[in-house]
């Protein structure tokens, strides 16, 4: 989850200085897309927390249950 965190910052890094390019072509629009630290490092809280969670939620649910019930489940 950490390294999906920080390939999509990247990913979204790159892509505001694309999108920003296009921006300036246009002489009327006056509009920056901004990425700030802070919003880098809520996307990478939300990514570390969703990652914790998927793994968290189903082995919590698999350890209530009989072995040979949990490898039939799977």
């Amino acid at each position: 989850c950490v390294m999906g965190g920080f390939m999509g910052m990247i990913g979204v890094y790159g892509l505001s200085f694309v999108v920003n390019y296009f921006l300036t072509l246009t002489p009327d629009f006056n509009f920056t897309l901004v990425l700030s630290w802070s919003n880098m490092a809520y996307g990478l809280f939300f990514s570390i927390l969703t990652g914790i969670l998927a793994g968290i939620i189903p082995a919590w649910f698999g350890a209530k249950m009989p072995p040979v019930e949990a490898i039939r489940a799977s």
